[in-house]
């Protein structure tokens, strides 16, 4: 798909292809999430069953669930593709919440914390980091913003500034009056 994706005669389906690459990427970690198969395997397997039913190689499901969002990342690092790396981040979230729901660590208001925490120094480490580039990736803006693009929007703003008062509509449908008898009602039998 990537090589589809840098044809120029498709460059206007590039959205299309984004969507459908990043779909896919979160489908095949749900076909691999704990949380996913067993739910799914419950409603389909066993719908009189009053509890979930036990997975019989749970053990590689919360492997894949554990692995899939991490190496996501990696590959976004080394093949410089920040699609991967954003999916993978949201789906280290989604690993969180699978986790927080088969066991109870600490409290969520700690785990909330200690997250929030720990995201303030990732983001503050990787700020200072990322000043000089490295690996592909900078703190400066991407490339990728056309101009083409501000000037749309710069010419939808100019076209809506200018485009003066509009015109009065004049009807030409009179209505005949009438009573507010409501449905042909009357006071009369």
């Amino acid at each position: 798909m990537k090589t589809l994706k840098d044809q120029s005669r498709f460059r206007l389906y590039s959205s299309c292809f984004l969507l459908i690459e990043i779909t896919s990427l979160v489908g095949f970690y749900a076909a691999g999430n704990y949380y996913v198969v067993r739910k799914l395997s419950s409603i389909m397997f066993h719908p009189e069953a009053q509890h979930e039913v036990q997975l019989p190689v749970g053990w590689l499901f919360w492997f894949l669930t554990l692995s899939i969002p991490f190496a996501y990342i990696l590959l976004g690092i080394r093949m410089k593709d920040l699609v991967l790396v954003r999916t993978g981040l949201l789906l280290v979230v989604a690993t969180i919440f699978t986790v927080r729901y088969y066991h109870e660590i600490i409290p969520i208001e700690y785990l909330l914390l200690f997250g929030g925490i720990l995201l303030l120094i990732i983001s503050y480490t990787l700020i200072k980091y990322l000043k000089i580039p490295r690996l592909g990736f900078t703190l400066e803006p991407g490339r990728d913003l056309d101009n083409i693009d501000k000037l749309q929007i710069e010419s939808l703003a100019i076209a809506e500034i200018a485009s003066g008062t509009s015109q009065q509509i004049i009807s030409h449908t009179q209505f005949g009056g009438g009573t507010g008898g409501g449905g042909g009602a009357g006071g009369e039998f």
